[in-house]
């Protein structure tokens, strides 16, 4: 049986929390593969620049960074599919991310941006 509706608010240290107040917790999945990221980001410094070295350690990068905005949307497809789902009126706080830039510090942004809040609405 699903429920008629739905309000959802943003959330600093989880995804959002709904009104009855279920927290969602945003997983982390640029964290975890941050270690591994950070590996091969230093071994494409020490490349020599425009080699076949450097261009396939480029690649290997880019499938790291693409791996993980994968897994974030694949998150958050099913967890808004398990919304859609179960609720008739889902309603969603509107918050300016954009003017939040400006007065957030950079570690607090970093947190945001990694949980994937910025293409949760989109």
């Amino acid at each position: 049986m699903r429920d008629a509706w739905r309000f959802l608010d943003y959330k600093s240290d989880g995804l959002y929390m709904d009104s009855n107040g279920k927290i969602a917790s945003g997983h982390k999945f640029y964290r975890e593969s941050q270690k591994k990221l950070t590996k091969a980001q230093r071994k494409w410094k020490n490349k020599k620049i425009g080699s076949k070295n450097y261009e396939k350690q480029k690649l290997r990068i880019a499938r790291i960074y693409r791996h993980t905005a994968n897994q974030r949307f694949d998150y958050l497809h099913k967890l808004s599919t398990e919304i859609a789902n179960q609720y008739d009126i889902v309603c969603v706080e509107n918050l300016n991310m954009k003017f939040w830039n400006r007065y957030i510090n950079r570690k607090m942004l970093l947190c945001i941006r990694k949980c994937g809040r910025d293409c949760c609405l989109a």
